[in-house]
């Protein structure tokens, strides 16, 4: 009669698990000394030249360890694996006692063309948690690469020798024909150059040929003083399109030449093609070295090729301090809505170099002008006396360039607000967005829900807080309840259920998830017989990461099975109760 036990033990386990399409984990661990195979720490492949990318399957999760505070690769990460749709080849860090610390790479050569990490012609691919210093660039995606994910990584102080970007997505220069890097997210990332480094091309991000491109909730920080200025930007896009950019930190050091975004996004023969900039902070610190060059907070660039995007600005705070520096310049139509553009001079005092509040003036390119109707709800404001246009605008039954607040608003019939937003930190610091509570920017914003909505976009504000019908202009809305520090917030891209940790264990161990989008959530616990022992979780959760303690203090020693379970997702692992 034992066979009867055995028999409904055998089926529980082909009930839970034949279902259940489980991934394979790898790993790497420079300080392995096993079979360097990749199937265990012990076994851990002792380089990423050992991976063995002809084993890597959809799905697959290769984790690096970074000791118990932090390993240094010197070595690129070449990646030679591919996934496939809503299965990703995933490269991260680890999160396992012993190997969570700090995974950094440093490429010793900064000659080759390949960066810290490199990727071409792979597709599916998720790099999470690294950190790379030196080397050519810190990270390389080129040519036909679709769904790549950079999550949660920190990219400084590279070397380009001349070549754009410390991130850097090119895909065929042949626009709109060829366009063949698509569907790229970069997010949740710091992304911070060298403070001299007499070269140009220290780009922090460069995207050229680019479809559909997804840059968000990032830190960017340009610190490159040197007075070769070609490519000393945050963000630069070059023939680009289909673009959201939203709920990023884009700082520009005093005294570097270069750009907080300089976008040249264009629309695909006979489509329809937007770019929107979305709840982003952007401070440019300008310099005091002549009138050239020219610099911008924003700048929606016109490369003079194919058909212009439909353009939105909206609930950005656009700051600009110092000469030779303007917050918003405009070489094809944009709409301006809810916007804070503010310009600060030297103490109080005007510039040496002062340029206009609004550009929207470039005679070769900008047709037709800017409609100002479509400009609505913006504080613009001057320090040092009254606000400057420049360019062409349409009003009111007006063309021409508004003279002042006073023309903007009697003459071409503008709205918005004319007064000091009354910030609450530093200007140039990462939360120099937030207003005090007698800002005029609050309550003062018209209502977009609708619009941004019907985008894929959140109604809310930079550090993720809901917005109602009347909203604050610009990026802020309301002090988190996690505080300015949280503002990155760790967003998964699939369903994922981890281990727990310890196992075994008595009594206590750790489990966690991730959700990838809002949905009801189960998570519950069964003995070897598929008796339900214990409902861990049963209710709605947003996207995200989560981890709850399990106390097993009234179960015998076993083993026993977790289950997560959403709409469209299904996952068990086992763990052992050992007392």
């Amino acid at each position: 009669m034992r066979f009867i036990p055995r028999f409904i033990h055998y089926l529980v386990l082909l009930i839970f698990i034949t279902p259940i399409a489980y991934s394979t984990n790898y790993y790497v661990d420079k300080n392995a000394s096993g079979q360097n195979n990749g199937i265990s720490w012990v076994n851990a492949w002792q380089s990423f030249s050992a991976i063995n990318w002809g084993s890597i399957q959809p799905g697959d999760i290769i984790f690096i360890s970074g000791g118990t505070d932090s390993t240094v690769y010197y070595e690129r990460l070449v990646i030679g694996a591919s996934g496939t749709p809503g299965n990703y080849v995933t490269i991260r860090n680890s999160y396992e006692a012993g190997h969570n610390g700090k995974v950094i790479i440093e490429d010793p050569n900064t000659n080759t063309f390949d960066g810290c990490i490199y990727m071409s012609a792979k597709d599916w691919v998720y790099v999470k948690g690294i950190e790379t210093r030196a080397g050519i660039r810190a990270c390389f995606i080129y040519t036909l690469c679709d769904y790549v994910t950079i999550d949660s990584c920190i990219f400084k102080n590279w070397h380009p020798n001349g070549l754009t970007g410390g991130v850097k997505i090119e895909g065929n220069n042949n626009f709109p024909d060829n366009l063949n890097c698509t569907n790229i997210e970069i997010k949740n990332s710091i992304i911070e150059s060298l403070p001299l480094y007499n070269l140009n091309s220290t780009d922090c991000l460069y995207g050229q040929g680019v479809l559909k491109l997804r840059i968000h909730n990032n830190f960017i920080h340009q610190r490159n003083t040197s007075t070769n200025n070609m490519h000393v930007d945050c963000i630069q896009l070059y023939r680009t399109a289909d673009v959201r950019i939203w709920n990023n930190v884009c700082v520009v050091d005093n005294g570097v030449q270069g750009h907080g975004m300089i976008l040249g996004v264009e629309s695909r023969t006979g489509q329809i093609d937007t770019m929107i900039c979305y709840n982003n902070y952007i401070y440019a610190g300008g310099h005091e070295l002549g009138g050239d060059p020219d610099i911008n907070a924003a700048f929606n660039r016109w490369y003079g090729n194919n058909s212009r995007p439909l353009s939105y600005w909206i609930h950005n705070t656009l700051v600009t301090k110092n000469s030779n520096e303007s917050p918003i310049v405009m070489e094809y139509m944009g709409y301006l809505k809810n916007n804070i553009i503010v310009q600060f001079g030297i103490n109080g005092q005007p510039p040496s170099w002062p340029l206009p509040t609004i550009n929207a003036g470039n005679g070769m390119y900008f047709d037709p002008p800017c409609y100002v109707d479509s400009c609505t709800n913006n504080l613009i404001w001057r320090e040092w006396g009254d606000i400057q246009f420049y360019g062409m605008f349409n009003g009111n039954g007006n063309n021409g360039t508004p003279i002042g607040w006073s023309g903007w608003v009697n003459t071409y019939g503008g709205t918005g607000v004319n007064s000091n937003p009354s910030f609450t930190n530093p200007l140039g610091s990462y939360d120099g967005f937030i207003l005090n509570s007698n800002s005029p920017a609050i309550n003062a914003g018209g209502n977009l829900q609708a619009f941004i909505e019907s985008k894929g976009l959140p109604w809310s504000d930079i550090l993720g807080n809901p917005r109602d019908s009347s909203p604050n202009i610009g990026a802020y809305e309301a002090e988190s309840p996690l505080g300015v520090d949280d503002y990155f917030p760790d967003y998964p891209s699939n369903y994922t259920l981890f281990q727990n940790y310890p196992n075994p264990f008595n009594p206590l161990t750790t489990i966690s998830y991730s959700i990838p989008a809002s949905s009801f959530v189960t998570l519950k616990v069964f003995d070897i017989l598929g008796n339900e022992i214990s409902s861990l979780v049963n209710e709605d959760k947003s996207a995200g990461n989560y981890k709850l303690e399990f106390n097993a203090a009234n179960l015998p020693s076993g083993v026993y099975f977790y289950r997560l379970q959403t709409v469209n997702f299904i996952e068990i692992r086992k763990m052992v109760v050992m007392k």
